[in-house]
């Protein structure tokens, strides 16, 4: 009797023992599967020690036309959304990020490089309503042979990057004639906080017998002018305050991300908001919709966003800020328990339920793909709550974390089923497809996933079989391309025989009889056959 492996597959706890395909294993750590032999993986490449102390929950890769792995790279010791802007035309790559338990920020290259601990300055996101209102005045000779118009003031911050926030209150009103000197005092001067306000704009309002009137630019002055002056002629003025009014965002913003049609999306409890086309700082009131319940975080596919809610899984399609719709993926009662899970694929989105590992694609289909292979029971044991999953080649990295020492991660070949295991752990991670890389936290430092030079050590075992009798193994022989390795042979679940294997050369095997029996190889770079049988002679047969 002989029983041999030539093909090689991922674990599958799921299946009963007596129904699993002869290649599906009981064990797959650090392997890689896509050759259909068993090659061990690549170590991981050190990258750099980020400065921040403590543990990173978030690493962005900033530097758009950067190439060298070590810069710059901004990281958080809380949960960071980062995205690039959307401004047309910007060379100074200016990019929003959302960190737990912050405000909203946006930083660019003129200020975020400038020290170890990056990002090393941002601005506030968003620009208040100046407080308080202004007081309007008039001065000097009116033309007697006018009426005059009723009027009131208002003013807006303006930054450096020319962003125009939100008006004050109206001022005083006041009747003013041509020829008249407008005197607009008690302008506010720079709100308090990293706001980069450079300027206030004065916007005159003519107060119509119907309602106020279009608020018209009048004149600019520098932030911390405390008054101004001037001939105010309404006929001359033609620029009109934007609407709507580019309000700042929540405070308590996060999840932000970019549409493919220039503008941002974020989340405030169950809130979706969105900011005005190219304007990252502008989140009018119109632009929010609330969902059915707390949002835990959401990715965009194409002109589609999946919003994960603690009840239900929705799809949001817009090809502006303004009309949203959205559908809730009724069939699919798969609630994300973990934000840190959400990552963009290929061909959709995939995020960590209590169930297994959700895929919902870009034709609104959507399933637990870990089911065929790991029960709801069997994939709660790896803490889906706690789960940071990654997205590099074709892969799921399902990063888990048990308590007491038990971390690692799951791999989630999505195109050929396989999943397999790793004993790497990381806390964040950041994929960069123009260099075709993928970084990871690793304890202090980041890494470069499988660009070491040596191989980790695999490891794979057989799921348990059944002999038809009372049965043993007494030769053995594995096929691989560098040794030693490390054979071992189970029988009614004990471990009977341990083999050093220094070549592909048959060995004995201490023959135990048994009910059942597995195998187990650990080390070796590439293992194309493991071939057991009752004797060396058998060995020698084909099949």
């Amino acid at each position: 009797m002989k029983k041999s492996f030539y093909t090689f597959d991922g674990i599958a706890p799921a299946v009963s023992p007596h129904l699993v395909k002869a290649d599906q294993a009981r064990t797959a750590v650090d392997v890689d599967l896509s050759s259909g032999a068993l090659q061990s993986v690549a170590t991981d490449l050190f990258v750099i020690t980020p400065t921040k102390v403590g543990t990173k929950k978030s690493i962005y890769k900033f530097g758009k036309d950067i190439t060298t792995d070590a810069t710059f790279w901004f990281h958080w010791l809380n949960d960071t959304d980062v995205t690039r802007g959307t401004v047309a035309n910007d060379v100074q790559e200016r990019t929003y990020y959302t960190e737990a338990g912050q405000p909203p920020k946006v930083t660019d290259a003129g200020i975020a490089t400038g020290g170890g601990n990056l990002p090393f300055a941002s601005y506030l996101l968003g620009l208040p309503s100046p407080t308080p209102a202004v007081t309007a005045a008039k001065s000097g000779t009116p033309d007697p042979d006018t009426d005059p118009v009723d009027t009131v003031v208002m003013v807006t911050y303006v930054t450096g990057w020319g962003e125009e926030g939100p008006p004050s209150a109206a001022s005083n009103q006041i009747q003013i004639y041509p020829g008249e000197t407008l005197d607009v005092t008690g302008i506010p001067s720079a709100p308090a906080g990293a706001y980069n306000v450079v300027s206030v704009r004065i916007y005159v309002v003519s107060v119509t017998s119907d309602g106020q009137g279009a608020a018209k630019f009048w004149k600019s002055v520098a932030v911390g002018t405390a008054s101004t002056s001037g001939l105010l002629d309404y006929g001359a003025l033609q620029e009109t305050l934007e609407q709507p009014y580019q309000l700042a965002p929540p405070t308590d913003l996060f999840g932000i991300m970019a549409h493919p049609n220039r503008f941002l999306i974020g989340f405030s409890k169950n809130m979706v908001c969105r900011s005005e086309v190219n304007r990252g700082h502008g989140w009018p009131s119109q632009y929010q919709d609330p969902m059915d319940s707390d949002i835990v975080g959401g990715c965009t596919i194409g002109s589609a966003t999946v919003i994960c809610t603690k009840n239900s899984t929705v799809i949001g399609e817009a090809s502006d800020p303004l009309n949203y719709s959205f559908v809730t993926l009724q069939s699919l009662r798969q609630p994300c328990v973990s934000k840190r899970s959400i990552v963009a694929t290929d061909s959709g989105v995939a995020y960590a339920s209590a169930d297994g590992l959700v895929v919902v694609d870009v034709g609104r289909s959507a399933g637990v793909v870990t089911l065929a292979n790991i029960t709801e029971e069997q994939w709660r044991s790896y803490k889906p709550e706690t789960m940071m999953c990654a997205y590099f080649a074709g892969r799921v990295l399902a990063f888990f974390d048990r308590g007491e020492g038990s971390r690692g991660c799951l791999e989630i070949d999505l195109a050929r089923k396989h999943i397999t295991e790793s004993t790497l752990y990381a806390t964040a991670a950041h994929a960069v497809p123009r260099l075709k890389a993928l970084y990871l936290q690793v304890g202090d430092d980041i890494v470069k996933w499988r660009y070491g030079a040596s191989r980790r050590t695999l490891k794979w075992g057989s799921p348990t079989r059944e002999f038809d009798r009372r049965r043993y193994f007494a030769a053995g022989r594995v096929v691989a391309t560098t040794y030693p390795l490390t054979f071992r042979q189970y029988i009614n679940e004990a471990l009977v025989h341990t083999e050093t294997v220094a070549n592909r050369e048959s060995f004995t095997i201490t023959p135990t009889q048994g009910e059942s029996w597995r195998v187990e190889v650990e080390g070796g770079d590439l293992i194309r056959a493991i071939e057991i049988a009752t004797s060396r002679l058998e060995l020698l047969k084909d099949g």
